[in-house]
Formats: C-alpha cells, sequence, structure tokens
C-alpha cells in the first residue's frame, strides 16, 4: 500500500533522513519548498525535495528484510549515486 506524505523539512542527514511540519496537500499551493515522502507499506520508499516546483533532489531507499542497504540519490542536475549502508 502507498501513501504519499509532504513535509516542510527535515533534520540531520542520516538515512533515512527525519522529515519534519507534515503538511496537507493543499498547502502546498503556498509554499515555494517542500518534501514529497512517499512510504509503501509504512516504510519510507523515497523523498523528493521540491524548490518553485522543480525537483532539487532525490532519495530513493532499498531495504532488504527491514533493513536499509541502499540509498540512490539523483541531485538538480539529474546526477544519479548509489550509496550503500554499511
Amino acid at each position: 500500500m502507498e501513501e504519499v506524505k509532504y513535509y516542510e523539512s527535515f533534520s540531520g542527514y542520516d538515512h533515512p533522513i527525519k522529515l519534519n511540519n507534515e503538511i496537507d496537500l493543499n498547502s502546498l499551493k503556498d509554499k515555494n519548498n517542500y518534501l514529497k515522502a512517499i512510504y509503501i507499506n509504512n516504510k519510507l520508499k523515497v523523498v523528493e525535495k521540491y524548490i518553485n516546483n522543480n525537483l532539487f533532489f532525490s532519495y530513493v531507499y532499498v531495504y532488504e528484510k527491514n533493513k536499509l542497504i541502499k540509498i540512490e540519490t539523483t541531485n538538480i542536475n539529474g546526477e544519479k549515486k548509489t550509496i550503500l549502508n554499511d
């Protein structure tokens, strides 16, 4: 089951990042910056940061047996990188 939530900010740079200040979908029209989070089966799978409706970065979390094993990142330039979670 997929669930999408929106947040104003995040804290820390450990993964998965900690999302702060959940906002509702109707509030997005008043926001220049926000984060979109996609949860699958109550587990954070994707985080996308938007600035002025443009994708700034994204994190895709890959789990194995409920353990985070890698993070697939994409930056503002579309450059992709995979980080293994040791």
